[in-house]
């Protein structure tokens, strides 16, 4: 009998405490993420004309007209214009917030394994965004990268969460991580 109430209560005990992992783990989810994704931007440009002015003496009068080749397309007057293309890579992982508070700031790692068990660690890198995540909005954290993936045995891990109510979150480093 007093085996019996002694397991019975130590059971119950161990229901009412939180499990340590639900507390380890952060209020964002990682639903996707991607290493070195081009991305092209294009953007037009109004012509940039004191090149060709600069060896002009003569300055326009107050009030005086505009010619139509020094027009800037910006204000809804004609004049030329160039397409400018910038390609980038970037990372990012797409994240949703699974907590009951609005981030104000998330930093992430991705890591680079040689082994099949994530357990031979390549290359890590940290990033920072200034981001709100409201509870259950779903949003892409990314940042620009110059080098290649160099492993395709990839992992994301969110290590701290800043919150509008300005509590934080943080991952407990385990013995692997610097």
């Amino acid at each position: 009998m007093k085996s019996t109430m002694f397991i019975l209560l130590t059971t119950l005990v161990s229901m009412l405490q939180p499990s340590s992992r639900l507390q380890e783990e952060p209020d964002i989810a990682i639903q996707n993420f991607e290493w070195g994704v081009p991305r092209a931007t294009t953007f037009s440009q109004p012509v940039d004309y004191t090149a060709e002015r600069s060896g002009r003496t003569e300055e326009r009068l107050p009030g005086e007209s505009i010619p139509r080749s020094e027009m800037d397309p910006r204000n809804g007057r004609r004049g030329a214009t160039t397409a400018q293309v910038i390609t980038r890579n970037e990372t990012y992982a797409l994240v949703k917030n699974v907590g009951t508070k609005t981030t104000k700031a998330v930093e992430w790692e991705y890591i680079f394994f040689s082994d099949a068990d994530d357990q031979k660690e390549l290359k890590r890198y940290r990033f920072r965004n200034k981001i709100k995540i409201a509870p259950g909005e779903t949003k892409f954290l990314s940042k620009d990268v110059d080098d290649k993936a160099v492993s395709i045995r990839q992992k994301v891990h969110i290590i701290r969460i800043e919150f509008t109510d300005n509590s934080v979150w943080q991952r407990a480093k385990s013995k692997s991580e610097p």
